[in-house]
């Protein structure tokens, strides 16, 4: 059988020849060729595509970024994909949620000047113009020394140095009164250097606003929740006051606020004798920022405070903590509250039944949130049929016995939130049922929430606070003005007091229910400053009534009159107890009684030494009349009421 070759798809059957094979030869090297410009142009486009790859990789990298930020900013808007608002369409601003609401309300179309915000350098300024033609004039002249205590004659030479005037609303559509004061300074004979009357105002300023004034000020934006223009606007369209801008608003409410600050703190002391007190807290926006106003109150007292944090830092910061140690709290079930240190929990039982009807509307079939509904409901049941007291700690154990057995059950199969409310009970199971065996503690927190309700409609209107200092001014008030209300008092009547010539006496009348007439000496001079600490008036001149407070756990026991008939004057107050001091001339030091005793005066004797704890020091008395002064705080420390011929009653 022959043999056949081929070579280049050419049969060699026939003899090849020279020629054939350098064909075959250029045809492999013209394929090489093209191999190699065919490999060469793949490695191109292999090199431009890998840039091309680099650069789509930086582009997705700094897609996925963009697409990061606005998601974020998205969430903080509110939503989860951009809606329509009123800054972007005409979507009225109350179809928006509370939350976006809050967060557009700073938001402005107009580009920043890059200026700070309020009054610019060299602008024209303005005050409050005087009138010169007052409804009323009143002269206030100086009868006691400030320096050496001596009493300065009728006749002495009197020089008018400081003429003020106050502007008060007179009614309706009426232009507002004004009442000029007129202070005026003389030379002392004694100690020969100048002694200045007290202005009632306690304002060096040419014109102020006056008490009523400022008084409504305070209750529109506290009490009713407008806003700074619309109190403006109502001042200046119903009360006929002039040039009532809303910085005025921020300034009546900040020294206001400084005013009634010692009251404020002493609250706390009031809360902490008593046997239990409710705590609770919301969430409102400070600044664009969520913050939480922490509401602590009892039957008589609340106090409330704003911070950022919803933990225990907030108490601590505020020193909130000291005063909770001999109380039983009840509150909801939030973690906080039960890491604190306490004589006891009591959990809102409300709160509970809520959460359980929530089981029962989610599976009608099962019977165990029922079952633990009707234990809760028969312990109220037991509570409120209880006439003598409360049930007793047996009738407490038999109704813990109870719930011990149902929290024992297998929940699990009827899904994840049964069990999830099965272990947050377990774990507060020991609170469930104080209320039974502790006289004064209730089994719900629903006067916390009442409390800080407001908070909720102040936000619906303003959308919450701008500054700290604005929001703190706000607890401040709103503290006082619940307290009162608890008391029995008219919260405009206590705004109007704290206005007032004698503003933190007359509250703290109002707040401690003290049959003292404090307001009846309005006509008197004024208070000259506050004890820090317990909050005792003190520096009355000319001979008028100095009032010295009695406390044992923070409760107004009596006030001790004292420096009656321009017996003496009193300088200033110990640092920490309150204790009055300083008085010059051989006059009555006045001093101030403590749960211990009461110091004792004697004519031509001296005031004996005082207990190490209350450091009050003793003084010389000269006067005679001053035993009549220990007859008087006798009595009224014994609750006897005294009437003077003025028809004032001590």
């Amino acid at each position: 059988m022959p043999w056949k070759l081929y070579l280049c798809g050419m049969s060699l059957d026939k003899e090849p020849t020279v020629t054939d094979a350098l064909e075959a030869i250029r045809a492999l090297r013209e394929e090489l060729a093209s191999v190699k410009d065919e490999l060469s142009s793949c490695k191109g486009e292999v090199s431009r595509l890998n840039r091309n790859n680099t650069h789509l990789v930086v582009e997705n990298k700094s897609l996925k970024a963009e697409v990061t930020r606005l998601k974020a900013e998205i969430e903080k808007l509110g939503g989860s994909k951009v809606e329509k608002d009123s800054t972007n369409s005409s979507v009225p601003p109350t179809q928006q949620s509370i939350a976006g609401q809050a967060a557009l309300r700073t938001r402005s179309l107009r580009e920043p000047s890059g200026r700070p915000s309020g009054g610019q350098k060299g602008h024209p300024g303005h005050e409050l113009a005087r009138t010169g033609n007052p409804a009323k004039t009143e002269e206030h002249r100086v009868k006691i020394c400030p320096h050496c205590g001596a009493v300065i004659p009728d006749d002495a030479e009197l020089v008018c140095t400081m003429p003020t005037q106050v502007i008060d609303i007179a009614g309706i559509l009426v232009e507002p009164e004004v009442t000029e004061h007129r202070r005026y300074t003389a030379v002392c004979p004694h100690c020969h250097r100048k002694a200045h009357a007290k202005l009632p105002s306690g304002s060096s300023k040419k014109t102020s606003y006056g008490p009523k004034l400022q008084a409504l000020v305070i209750y529109l934006s506290v009490v009713q929740s407008v806003t700074f223009d619309r109190i403006a606007e109502t001042m200046r369209d119903v009360f006929c006051v002039k040039s009532f801008s809303e910085g005025t608003v921020k300034n009546i409410l900040e020294r206001n606020a400084k005013k009634a600050l010692p009251v404020y703190t002493a609250l706390l002391e009031y809360i902490a004798g008593e046997d239990a007190a409710g705590m609770d807290e919301t969430g409102v926006y400070i600044n664009k920022l969520l913050c939480w106003f922490w509401c602590l109150q009892c039957e008589k007292y609340c106090y409330v405070f704003a911070d950022r944090s919803r933990g225990i830092k907030a108490l601590e910061e505020h020193g909130i903590l000291p005063y909770l140690k001999r109380l039983i709290l009840y509150t909801d079930r939030h973690s906080t509250y039960f890491t604190l240190e306490v004589s006891g929990h009591q959990v809102c039982l409300a709160h509970l039944l809520r959460n359980l009807q929530y089981l029962c509307d989610i599976n009608k079939e099962q019977k165990w949130a029922g079952s633990v509904q009707e234990v809760l409901r028969d312990a109220i049941h037991t509570w409120n049929e209880s006439k003598c007291g409360v049930p007793g700690t047996e009738v407490r154990k038999s109704f813990e016995n109870r719930m011990d057995r149902l929290l024992d059950e297998d929940v699990g199969h009827y899904g994840k939130e049964f069990q999830t409310l099965q272990n947050g009970i377990i774990l507060c199971k020991e609170y469930l049922f104080t209320f039974l065996d502790h006289e004064g503690v209730p089994h719900h927190n629903n006067s916390s929430e009442g409390t800080i309700r407001i908070l909720k409609v102040k936000t619906k209107v303003s959308g919450g606070f701008r500054t700290q200092a604005g929001a703190d001014q706000y607890a401040c008030f709103h503290s006082i003005l619940e307290t009162a209300k608890r008391n029995g008092a008219s919260k405009f009547g206590t705004l109007y007091q704290t206005s007032c010539i004698f503003p933190l006496g007359n509250l703290l009348q109002v707040l401690t229910s003290c049959t003292f007439p404090i307001g009846n000496l309005v006509a008197h001079p004024p208070v000259e400053h506050f004890s820090a600490l317990r909050g005792a008036p003190c520096g009355v001149h000319g001979g008028h009534f100095c009032l010295a407070r009695c406390s044992m756990w923070g409760t107004w026991r009596a006030f001790l009159p004292c420096a009656v008939l321009h017996v003496g004057y009193m300088e200033r107050f110990s640092g920490r107890r309150g204790a009055p001091c300083g008085v010059y001339g051989g006059h009555f030091r006045p001093a101030r009684c403590s749960h211990r005793g009461y110091a004792s005066t004697f004519p031509g004797g001296a005031l004996p030494e005082w207990s190490q704890a209350e450091g009050a020091p003793s003084c010389d008395v000269t006067h005679y009349p001053y035993f009549c002064l220990l007859l008087l705080s006798l009595l009224c420390l014994n609750g006897v009421r005294l009437c003077c011929g003025d028809g004032i009653h001590y």
